[in-house]
């Protein structure tokens, strides 16, 4: 994983701990980093895969929510 990459999953952590109780679309994620959304969907396969968050097919995007209460930042970087 290299820099980029390591920023928008830590970016997209960040923003799914502030929003705990929402899902968020991958399009808003993408607009708060400034990416393509495909861009943040990538490192949200990424992210499931390593079991951080939890995410769900929506009508027309795919939307997330994190599984992150007990973790602390070192153990989600370890799992990326």
């Amino acid at each position: 994983m290299n820099n980029t990459r390591f920023a928008t999953a830590v970016h997209i952590m960040t923003l799914l701990a502030k929003f705990s109780q929402e899902w968020l679309t991958s399009e808003f994620i993408a607009g708060s980093i400034n990416v393509n959304p495909v861009i943040v969907r990538k490192e949200i396969g990424v992210l499931k895969e390593a079991g951080l968050i939890i995410s769900r097919q929506g009508k027309k995007e795919e939307v997330n929510y994190p599984k992150l209460q007990n973790l602390s930042v070192f153990q989600r970087f370890i799992k990326l």
